[in-house]
């Protein structure tokens, strides 16, 4: 059965002793030597470890049963209990495979479609409803004016994970701002006094600082900062800033954005506006509907006699359109066309038949012929089977009209 197990085996043997060509006694050998088999049987010898050797009428592995199949063609995939609305809703979740609300840094002061620069600046709810739903009123001051939301800034700042019970960097909420970690450098002492960062050779002294690789720091977020001399000297940063500065690591400078909104993506040159234009008019351009000449509807068609001119109006107004008039004899609909026949070469009878159907300005133009709607196959090209001229009328009528490229100017 498909899915079952097996265990592994051997293929029992059988050896048997044979005469040597010679007369001599050999060594057991496998059957096919010459000689007269002795038809001795041995026993599976087991390894003293691993146990007694499985033997039946095969060599194998274990396994389990299974069916191979080849892939043939590319079935659809559960046509039939579909979600079509969960479907939709997959399909607009997939639209970018960004979600809105993601931050991004890229390497060019250029900020693509679909994203804003974080750079701490208001943005309107209505402009950006689905990025103004992910933030809220996170990063607010409480100076936006009503119907605003605010970014939060990122230009010179490094990004860093949320600790949120980690315990390495304790006490944090998303999307706080942390300070850098202030370091001192003696800007003025150019001889090494103490282990320290000195001013070996840097000149002006303010420029000690970026020669170490410290930022600005911001005397403000330091209050109380000061430094001590070896000789008793000393200073607080807000009055020298030149001995402080705040680490950091090496880096590369980039533009943070967030995702703010999906937005095509435009594939070379394609202008994707007058694309989505282009498409709509496409899926609009052409269009089908039946009418009824003689009235009626789909379930009881009026009729159409012969010799006669009906004129209905153009189901699709402004636009050409092609028309096919049929009738419905026998139980078939189809088109009878349309010819004018004699009964003979020159005479003496005159068979005018068929039923057509034209465009003239905004209406459906359908003619009769003078003697008949139906005329033998064999001479009008009709599909029906009419095998002698009979005058069959009225017979129900009806018209398909497609609406075509091109307005009517």
């Amino acid at each position: 059965m498909i899915g079952t197990y097996q265990l592994d085996q051997f293929q029992g043997h059988t050896f048997s002793g044979a005469a040597a060509a010679g007369g001599s006694t050999p060594a057991f050998d496998t059957w096919g030597n010459v000689g007269t088999p002795v038809s001795l049987k041995y026993p599976p010898v087991t390894d003293g470890v691993n146990g007694a050797p499985r033997v039946g009428a095969e060599t194998r592995g274990r396994n389990m049963a299974v069916m191979w199949c080849i892939k043939a063609w590319n079935a659809p995939i559960n046509q039939g209990n579909i979600d079509v609305a969960a479907l939709v809703s997959e399909l607009d979740a997939l639209k970018s495979a960004v979600p809105v609300g993601s931050i991004v840094p890229f390497p060019k002061a250029a900020v693509p479609p679909g994203y804003l620069e974080l750079d701490g600046s208001v943005k309107s709810i209505a402009t950006y409803p689905d990025l103004a739903a992910y933030l809220g009123t996170t990063f607010n001051t409480g100076s936006e004016p009503a119907g605003y939301f605010r970014l939060p800034e990122s230009r010179g700042e490094f990004l860093r994970g949320w600790d949120h019970g980690r315990g390495v960097d304790t006490g944090r909420e998303l999307g706080s701002a942390q300070k850098g970690s202030l370091q001192t450098v003696d800007s003025t002492i150019t001889t090494v006094t103490v282990t320290g960062l000195y001013n070996a050779t840097v000149t002006p002294e303010s420029n000690a600082r970026a020669a170490y690789g410290l930022d600005i720091g911001n005397a403000g977020d330091y209050p109380g900062a000061a430094y001590g001399g070896i000789s008793g000297s000393g200073g607080t940063m807000a009055a020298e800033g030149n001995n402080f500065g705040v680490t950091r690591p090496r880096n590369l400078a980039v533009m943070w954005c967030i995702k703010a909104w999906n937005a095509p993506v435009n594939q070379g040159q394609i202008d994707i506006g007058a694309l989505a234009l282009e498409v709509s008019n496409l899926a609009n351009m052409a269009d089908f509907t039946v009418v009824y000449p003689g009235g009626g509807n789909k379930t009881t068609p009026g009729g159409v006699a012969v010799n006669s001119r009906y004129v209905v109006t153009n189901p699709f107004p402004g636009y050409h359109v092609f028309c096919t008039a049929q009738v419905l004899y026998n139980g078939e609909w189809a088109n009878p066309e349309f010819g004018d026949h004699y009964s003979g070469i020159g005479g003496p009878d005159r068979y005018i038949h068929g039923v057509q159907a034209n465009q003239i300005g905004n209406s459906i133009v359908v003619q009769t012929g003078t003697t008949g709607l139906v005329y033998p196959n064999a001479f009008s090209g009709a599909p029906f089977l009419v095998t002698a001229t009979t005058i069959v009328s009225p017979l129900p009528c009806r018209v398909l009209v497609w609406r075509l490229k091109g307005v009517i100017a």
